[in-house]
This record gives structure tokens, C-alpha cells and sequence, in this order.
């Protein structure tokens, strides 16, 4: 997640679709690892909801804007 995160920081001339599917993936990862983590709500901090369908939208896009759906 932090080697993403960096990678966008460190590349501020990436394309507009690559950064939003690299910030949506990151957001996803995160949500799945509070999601089987069974992180709880504390006080104001709450947890990111998590869906198998957002996480598949996520991946989706990831691929399509990196150009890894192309053979």
C-alpha cells in the first residue's frame, strides 16, 4: 500500500486514469485487510466498508488503465 502510495508521490506526471485506479485499488486493499481483520469501529474511527464487487471494479480498472488487459 505505502510502495503505491510513494510510486504516485514519485511520479506526479502519471496519467490521470492511473492515478485514480492506483488510489481506488490502494482504498479497496485497505478495506479488504479491515474487512478480514475484523478491525472494529473505535470512537470516530471506522473502518472502510468492503465489497467483493468493488474489489473486482478496482482490479478491472487497474488493469485496463495500465494496459494489462491487452495480449
Amino acid at each position: 500500500m505505502t510502495a503505491l502510495k510513494v510510486a504516485l508521490a514519485e511520479n506526479p506526471d502519471a496519467s490521470a486514469p492511473v492515478r485514480v485506479a492506483v488510489t481506488d485499488i490502494a482504498s479497496v486493499y485497505q478495506a479488504r485487510v479491515a474487512e478480514h481483520g475484523k478491525v472494529r469501529t473505535r470512537g470516530l474511527a471506522e473502518p472502510p466498508p468492503y465489497s467483493l464487487d468493488a474489489e473486482k471494479n478496482a482490479v478491472d480498472q487497474v488493469w485496463t488503465a495500465c494496459g494489462l488487459d491487452e495480449e
